[in-house]
């Protein structure tokens, strides 16, 4: 991947679902040199293992009625909360935490909940727990959808500074999300807080506009074919390509 791409070896993330999120806590175990903070969704290690040789910063994920890897075991398995104890134990977190709910905040019918435990020594730990949810990853336009808020914690974490929490105090972060893509006759782009779109075509032409809050539908009689949406929210912008059709 560094040969290829030219990746910023500081910034690896691991994420991966059921087993993939065991293999997360695993990677974090054997190789947290390499990585700079890890997402596992609807999976932990059964032996409960926490042994990095870094603090680690988690993001975990976990449906609160998951049947198959279950939020809360019996006996030697005793479940997220028991699990994600050990580390942060081990990443010297402070004892308590803060809970959010409902998360996502600007969804007031959400049941969900973000619990977050930090500083912690060059880390930080952050669980959220969908309501009602089984062994699946959610992408819920209206409650948690898992890739957004993986990337909205990965972004902040870098090998060379750990996590980058205290540098972006007061700095709106969100990550916007644009659906359905392709579409047909309504594009909905979904943002935390003010932001601003533009619609440009493959021409380099403007040819929308607008300004809204958390959630903006355009039903702009656009042509078929591709455009270019920018999305800025303060300094920050983000470029998403999308196909209109027939």
């Amino acid at each position: 991947m560094v040969t290829r791409y030219d990746i910023d070896r500081n910034r690896v993330y691991v994420t991966g679902f059921s087993m993939g999120g065991m293999m997360s806590y695993h990677v974090a175990n054997k190789i947290a040199d390499k990585v700079a903070a890890i997402g596992p969704v609807s999976g932990y290690l059964f032996s409960n293992v926490a042994a990095s040789s870094r603090p680690m910063p988690i993001i975990h994920i976990h449906g609160s009625a998951d049947n198959v890897v279950y939020f809360q075991r019996s006996g030697n398995q005793q479940g997220v909360d028991a699990m994600l104890q050990k580390w942060r134990t081990w990443n010297q977190c402070p004892a308590n935490g803060t809970r959010t709910t409902p998360y996502p905040v600007n969804i007031p019918t959400s049941k969900s909940v973000m619990e977050y435990w930090g500083p912690c020594k060059d880390s930080e730990i952050q669980l959220i727990i969908i309501d009602n949810k089984y062994h699946v990853n959610s992408n819920e336009g209206n409650g948690v959808h898992t890739t957004i808020e993986l990337w909205k914690f990965f972004n902040k974490q870098s090998l060379s500074s750990g996590p980058l929490t205290a540098n972006m105090k007061g700095i709106e972060t969100s990550i916007s999300e644009i659906y359905p893509n392709p579409f047909k006759d309504v594009l909905s782009i979904k943002s935390s807080g003010h932001f601003s779109y533009k619609i440009i075509n493959m021409s380099g032409m403007l040819v929308s506009e607008g300004k809204g809050e958390n959630l903006i539908e355009i039903n702009d009689q656009l042509s078929k074919g591709l455009y270019l949406i920018q999305v800025q929210q303060g300094e920050k912008t983000q470029s998403f390509k999308v196909v209109k059709e027939d």
